[in-house]
């Protein structure tokens, strides 16, 4: 199976905006995105889908935080290492996805253990468990 990545600079479709036009990718509604964390170069990139856009002062889910900037909320597809939203973790605490440091988004067969990948070299096997 080959892994693709289609760079593109903007117009992401969201899980929200998935769900009202009939678009997903995935098996879920909405694009998965590539992204740079807190728009580190220096970082591996995180695989995550966009779950829905925020503006500046918007809560980031609700009753949460408001949003310091605009950007995208975003969620790994895997239920069991990825429970909440990535702002509400240790992925992108508190912080939204800038769209400038989306590096594009995936388009290839689903794989939800994908992101497992980068946990199992660092000696992490949860989100393998149970498969």
């Amino acid at each position: 199976m080959r892994i693709e990545i289609e760079f593109k600079t903007d117009n992401y479709g969201t899980e929200c905006e998935g769900k009202e036009k009939g678009y997903s990718t995935f098996d879920e509604y909405g694009d998965v995105i590539l992204y740079k964390p807190q728009g580190n170069d220096g970082v591996t990139p995180i695989i995550h889908r966009a779950i829905f856009f925020v503006r500046e002062g918007e809560p980031m889910w609700p009753r949460g935080p408001p949003a310091p900037f605009a950007g995208y909320i975003t969620k790994g597809d895997n239920p069991k290492t990825n429970p909440a939203y990535d702002q509400q973790g240790s992925v992108s605490p508190h912080i939204p996805v800038k769209p400038e440091w989306v590096i594009g988004v995936a388009r290839f067969d689903s794989i939800p253990l994908l992101g497992c990948v980068p946990m199992a070299l660092r000696g992490t096997f949860t989100c393998f468990e149970n498969r």
